[in-house]
């Protein structure tokens, strides 16, 4: 799921700025009346739409395995609700929200960092190079955590981004509910995001990043 989040958004990332950069259509954009913060936000926001759509996707993905093998988490063949289904999987429905909301804030976070990398590459095959190297943070904090059991998850991890995200989605599924955890972790991505956003409206006022 983390690896979704982290990539989701590449592929139109590359396209709509460095893409557009080899078409010879981002600088004439600047030319528009559109001012540069406008032009930063639609483009965010097409890169953040799709990676959000990516994210609920697969938690849809999660809750159609509930529904769909109902009888995997049924007890003696008795009907259940999806309220239910969940409890039984130790996963109250404020939880999942938690997850869900942490999973989206991280995936915000990410979509400003491929505009970034995406804005300071000259080529499109520059940028998918720069940008391929974002599933490392993934897959090294993902394997982290498969060596460690969710008890021996600390509360202190939930203030290191992308991390905080793995761990509080594997706490969940093991049926720990830590909310002070699943809480910090939304407040650390919101963080998260703001830095990332500062960076990148910074980034769209020197000439010498827009104009290559």
């Amino acid at each position: 799921l983390v690896i979704v989040i982290v990539t989701a958004g590449i592929p139109l990332a590359v396209d709509i700025i460095a893409g557009e950069r080899e078409r010879n259509t981002f600088e004439a954009l600047f030319s528009t009346k559109a001012d540069r913060l406008s032009i930063l936000v639609g483009k965010y926001l097409s890169i953040l739409i799709f990676s959000v759509i990516a994210v609920i996707m697969s938690f849809i993905g999660l809750i159609l395995g509930i529904v769909l093998n109902p009888e995997m988490f049924s007890t003696a063949g008795a009907d259940m609700s999806l309220t239910t289904m969940l409890q039984a999987l130790n996963m109250p429905i404020g939880a999942m929200l938690l997850i869900l909301l942490a999973s989206i804030t991280l995936a915000a976070a990410f979509a400003g960092i491929q505009i970034a990398i995406s804005t300071m590459a000259k080529t499109v095959k520059e940028a998918q190079t720069y940008l391929s190297y974002l599933t490392f943070p993934a897959m090294i904090l993902g394997f982290s955590t498969m060596f460690m059991g969710a008890m021996d998850i600390n509360r202190y991890m939930s203030f290191i981004p992308v991390f905080n995200t793995i761990a509080a989605i594997k706490m969940v599924l093991s049926g720990i509910i830590d909310y002070y955890f699943l809480t910090i972790t939304v407040v650390v991505n919101v963080l998260f995001i703001i830095v990332v956003l500062i960076f990148i409206v910074n980034l769209f006022k020197k000439e010498k990043t827009i104009i290559k």
